[in-house]
């Protein structure tokens, strides 16, 4: 087995190993095999379940404090399907977009959470989000408050 790592983006240019300052888990090896991310316990950021070779799957849960706002999307389908795999979510705050795509699955033996997640830093408000759902139909929504999960249903 080897260490977990967990690296940080930095600035999109490069990575940075921060292993070494996150505890015991982070020391052990195991033979990691899958991992999921999403909010296990709905707070707003998001936690990663590794799964192990013949161990015990470890969750590691977000605790750093939640000090920049965020929202989380759950997509509901009508006329595509009832996951809405395949749909494409723009989020715009400012002046940057985020896109983000819903997914069947996200990596061996592992499933991450089906609520697509934003992270908005301090933006108060997301002025505009667009839903591309596989129908091919758009939902638009505007002046969306931050720090809340929200449900979207495909119009009929």
């Amino acid at each position: 087995g080897e260490e977990d790592l967990l690296l940080i983006n930095k600035n999109g240019l490069r990575f940075e190993n921060i292993s070494h300052n996150l505890g015991k888990d982070f020391q052990e090896k195991f033979v990691g095999r899958g991992s999921a991310v999403g909010d296990y316990d709905n707070d707003g950021d998001l936690d990663i379940l590794v799964l192990n070779l013949n161990n015990r799957p470890r969750l590691l849960r977000n605790e750093g404090g939640n000090n920049r706002n965020w929202l989380m999307i759950q997509l509901v389908g009508s006329k595509s399907n009832r996951d809405a795999i395949g749909a494409r979510v723009r989020l715009k705050t400012g002046d940057k977009v985020q896109t983000r795509w819903r997914v069947s699955s996200s990596g061996y033996l592992s499933q991450s959470d089906y609520r697509i997640h934003f992270g908005l830093d301090k933006e108060e408000i997301a002025e505009k989000i667009e839903i591309l759902w596989p129908s091919g139909k758009i939902t638009n929504m505007s002046d969306i408050k931050v720090n809340q999960f929200i449900k979207v249903y495909e119009a009929e």
